[in-house]
């Protein structure tokens, strides 16, 4: 199996020489370029694609969320997780909106921004923990706390399954703690997709707190 090819935009040159020593010590994984806006990121892919691709929000010219919309177009088979200092609700839902697979604070440790990877590159979605929270508090401030909960349609082991999405865990993670392969995770959460007709793990919060799964 290939390495998966990581490609970094960030306007700051300490924070990209910091997130490439960082993943040098992963072995399944390789740096194939670096850039600083979204200009010199477009004129990279004309000569090479990255499986994965991390992508400030704030940067001169064309923001994050906009470089992103772009790729979602021009690029749909690169992978793009957000990497930020600023984890805003705005910022949030903009940029799952806007096709990215993961979302990360730049305060994430090394084991997290390596999951992360790891996870979207084998097709799932990584949203930090810190992520899950603030998408939990802006359903139930659109919603309110107020009126019955709808029944869930979940089996028991989906419910399971959800419960620990909400707390942002990776499929592996997941799958460590029921017992189970990461195989039968991914199937579930396809399931549960296909069956609520969900775009995003977005979605799946959201449900989670209509039929009471999880409390707030």
């Amino acid at each position: 199996m290939g390495k998966i090819k990581v490609f970094v935009v960030d306007d700051h040159d300490i924070i990209r020489d910091g997130i490439k020593a960082l993943l040098m010590l992963a072995d399944d994984i390789v740096i194939i370029g670096d850039a600083e806006n979204g200009d010199s990121l477009f004129d990279f892919l004309e000569i090479g694609l990255p499986d994965v691709l991390l992508l400030d929000i704030t940067m001169p010219g064309m923001s994050g969320i906009e470089i992103a919309r772009k790729l979602k177009t021009e690029y749909p088979e690169i992978k793009i997780i957000i990497l930020t200092a600023e984890s805003s609700e705005k910022n949030i839902f903009d940029s799952i909106e806007a096709g990215v697979k993961g979302f990360l604070p730049k305060n994430a440790g090394k084991d997290k921004l390596i999951n992360a990877i790891r996870s979207v590159y084998d097709g799932e979605e990584y949203f930090d923990n810190s992520v899950s929270q603030i998408v939990l508090k802006s359903y139930i401030n659109s919603s309110g706390k107020t009126g019955k909960k709808e029944q869930t349609k979940l089996t028991e082991r989906e419910t399971d399954i959800v419960k620990l999405i909400t707390e942002g865990l990776s499929h592996k993670e997941i799958a460590a703690n029921l017992f189970i392969s990461k195989r039968t995770v991914d199937s579930h959460v396809a399931n549960i997709m296909e069956k609520f007709r969900f775009r995003s793990k977005a979605g799946i919060i959201k449900y989670a707190i209509k039929t009471g799964i999880v409390e707030v």
